[in-house]
């Protein structure tokens, strides 16, 4: 009865599964999906300052941005699935948190709106612009396209190891997606691998395909998603060349994939130079590198107003105070464990076993950072609290307290250039 009520079933770390799950896919029609998967572990851009043998100089290698795509076809391969969902998609974590930056977008600027766009996204986009994916609907009728299992050949055969790899003299993966009217269709080749490969594509016969050559895109490290020369489909066989450390897209369809808005011609798509640090004026309200002051807040937050809140599971918008819909964390700082929250216009430090932390599992700070169990127990013992930007200066600050509950109230002062 579950397995009838249930359109999908999900699972992760790791890209194999038994037999079940491919039967599921294959025989019931039941969609399998990556239910957490890491997307690129730091900047896709550094990749390529690695010294290590497998992926030297390359976006290629261990737990490279072409192991996070190669993972894709394996574990279609090994267990059917065809849904990746990334944890994260989006990080909008302050720099400086003891937390390993890995997502597709980076948005941690608030205050400036510096966005990163991680051209992990471009190797993706070799297989989400070149088909049509998304949702089915309940008659297979809405035009999806269908991943070939005929068609598509995993480098490593699929593992218990979610970070496992073809090896620098390995196998290249290949995945080949079919519109339902057998019109058009599009190969994606990954390369994690040293070795340049050359691939034949034979149309099969009940393919209705009308070009007569293929679309080919590749990536290779600083360049990315780039058109080049059509391959010719010649007594219906094309054939594909694809580099060491690549990515390339064979496809029916004339089609331009989107760029990102922050496009440049040279492969960085880091761009500090637009990304501005957290300074403002003592009101707090106005940005200024040129005062005394670093970053000023009452925590009142008063000129906000209402900001509107959706609830997932009604459907309906609501509205909540500025501060409530921030889970009373103070602007601009992030607290990883509960330290500190804002209540009536104060800025105020949640003790152990308060609501605040025992709801969220947070034990008791142990003393100067020891406790028993691992480093990420260790870390949940003692919340930090940090900034938004973490760029080092000296500083100090001035701070006023208070301690009664009522009629007294505390406001953090800005820090001031001086000695710390």
């Amino acid at each position: 009865m579950m397995k009838q009520e249930n359109g999908a079933i999900g699972f992760h770390y790791r890209t194999n599964a038994t037999d079940d799950y491919i039967k599921m896919a294959d025989v019931n029609d039941k969609e399998v999906w990556y239910s957490e998967g890491c997307a690129t572990f730091g900047y896709s851009e550094l990749q390529e300052n690695k010294t290590t043998e497998y992926g030297a100089n390359t976006i290629g290698g261990y737990q490279s941005p072409l192991a996070l795509l190669d993972s894709i076809p394996n574990a279609f391969v090994g267990s059917r699935r065809t849904m990746y969902m990334f944890q994260p998609a989006i990080g909008s974590f302050y720099e400086g948190i003891q937390y390993g930056h890995k997502e597709l977008l980076s948005a941690r600027d608030p205050w400036s709106g510096y966005i990163h766009y991680d051209p992990a996204l471009y190797m993706l986009a070799h297989i989400t612009q070149f088909a049509k994916t998304g949702w089915e609907n309940d008659t297979n009728t809405n035009g999806i396209w269908r991943v070939l299992p005929n068609a598509t050949f995993a480098s490593f055969g699929a593992s218990d190891n979610e970070h496992a790899t073809a090896g620098i003299d390995g196998s290249a993966s290949y995945m080949t997606l079919a519109a339902p009217d057998k019109k058009d269709f599009s190969t994606v080749f990954i390369n994690n691998t040293q070795n340049e490969k050359t691939f034949a594509i034979k149309v099969a016969d009940d393919m209705d395909i009308s070009v007569m050559a293929l679309h080919v895109w590749t990536t290779v490290t600083d360049s990315y998603l780039q058109k080049g020369e059509d391959a010719a489909i010649e007594n219906g066989i094309a054939t594909i060349t694809v580099p060491a450390y690549s990515v390339v897209t064979a496809t029916t369809l004339d089609t331009t994939p989107a760029r990102f808005p922050t496009e440049k011609d040279d492969g960085d798509y880091i761009q500090t130079g637009t990304r501005s640090v957290l300074d403002t004026d003592s009101t707090g309200k106005n940005a200024d590198t040129t005062d005394e002051y670093l970053y000023a807040d009452n925590f009142e937050y008063v000129e906000e107003g209402q900001v509107a809140g959706y609830n997932v599971t009604t459907g309906e918008e609501t509205l909540q105070d500025y501060i409530v819909s921030r889970g009373n964390e103070p602007r601009y700082m992030l607290d990883t464990h509960g330290a500190w929250i804002v209540e009536g216009g104060r800025l105020k430090q949640a003790p152990a076993g308060s609501p605040w932390r025992s709801s969220r599992d947070w034990p008791r700070a142990a003393p100067h950072g020891c406790g028993r169990g691992s480093v990420r127990e260790v870390r949940r013992r003692n919340p930090p609290t940090r900034r938004g930007n973490p760029a080092p200066d000296r500083r100090s600050a001035t701070l006023r307290a208070g301690r009664s509950p009522r009629g007294t109230r505390g406001s953090g002062r800005a820090p001031s250039r001086g000695t710390a």
